[in-house]
């Protein structure tokens, strides 16, 4: 695997962040959901993508600041964990480590964002991505504030998307409806988790869980991992956009767990306009 060289600036900054920030403090003292939309207000979801690794020892502290942001903005923030990145943090490693999360698609979101230079870290709605270096890369101390600086803005779109199993395959549909007069390239992506998986993982303290439960793994981007072409130009308020997939699942999948996992990107910066994610019926 290609190894990318990180300033010693950057990463002794990345190692320190990881040692001294494990704790997120709750802005809301009462627990309750940010700004739900109403019956005629939609705001602008999250979604961070968590790259991540069952032989990263640091990574659950990733997935439990995940579960603080959600227990803080319920199903306004949705998470993705993609298992790519160095190989001596994803790849199996029998018996301890036997399970293979990593996925082609996760790989290829990824190289498209020019490789995960360390573990964990993330994208946070994919901001900050201008094509070269790696400010697009969030530490995940920083992701409840990334998080909340986005949840209080209106949207560009609604999304509504269903996702049934049918025999062998998972049937996607997705309704994109954009909110007001907007101008510019848009694209749909779509991908399937598999939520609670139970599986081997390396614990902070150098430990190994044999029962730790993994949330929202990547199994496979329904669209092209980047997206595909949903709209271009001048594009109407209330304008609607229709799209269907048929996807085939694997054997070794749990069909009970599945999500489907919808997103609007903005083509000219990469960024996550709307998400939402819906269980698989």
């Amino acid at each position: 695997m290609k190894k990318l060289l990180i300033p010693v600036a950057i990463f002794t900054s990345f190692i320190f962040g990881i040692m001294s920030c494990d704790v997120i403090d709750d802005p809301l003292k009462d627990g309750g959901v940010v700004n739900p939309p109403s019956n005629d207000t939609v705001y602008r979801n999250v979604l961070i993508e968590d790259f991540t690794g069952h032989r990263c020892k640091n990574c659950p502290k990733a997935s439990k600041a995940i579960e603080q942001i959600t227990d803080l903005y319920g199903d306004r923030v949705v998470a993705i964990g993609i298992h790519s990145g160095p190989s001596e943090f994803t790849a199996p490693l029998p018996p301890d480590y036997p399970t293979d999360f990593r996925t082609a698609d996760g790989d290829a979101i990824a190289s498209f964002f020019g490789g995960v230079p360390a573990q964990p870290i993330g994208m946070v709605s994919r901001l900050d991505y201008t094509g070269t270096g790696i400010s697009h890369f969030k530490l995940y101390n920083s992701w409840a504030g990334e998080s909340a600086a986005l949840i209080d803005q209106l949207a560009i779109a609604k999304i509504e998307a269903t996702g049934t199993v049918s025999g062998s395959n998972v049937l996607t549909d997705a309704t994109v409806t954009f909110i007001g007069n907007q101008n510019g390239t848009y694209k749909i992506a779509i991908y399937l988790v598999e939520n609670d998986v139970v599986a081997p993982q390396l614990m902070p303290d150098d430990t190994r869980d044999a029962n730790y439960v993994h949330h929202n793994v990547l199994r496979k981007a329904i669209t092209q991992p980047m997206g595909d072409a949903l709209a271009s130009g001048a594009i109407s308020d209330s304008a609607s956009f229709d799209v269907n997939y048929t996807t085939a699942l694997d054997a070794s999948w749990n069909t009970s767990n599945l999500k489907v996992i919808c997103l609007v990107i903005d083509d000219a910066n990469q960024e996550i306009m709307q998400v939402i994610s819906e269980d698989v019926q």
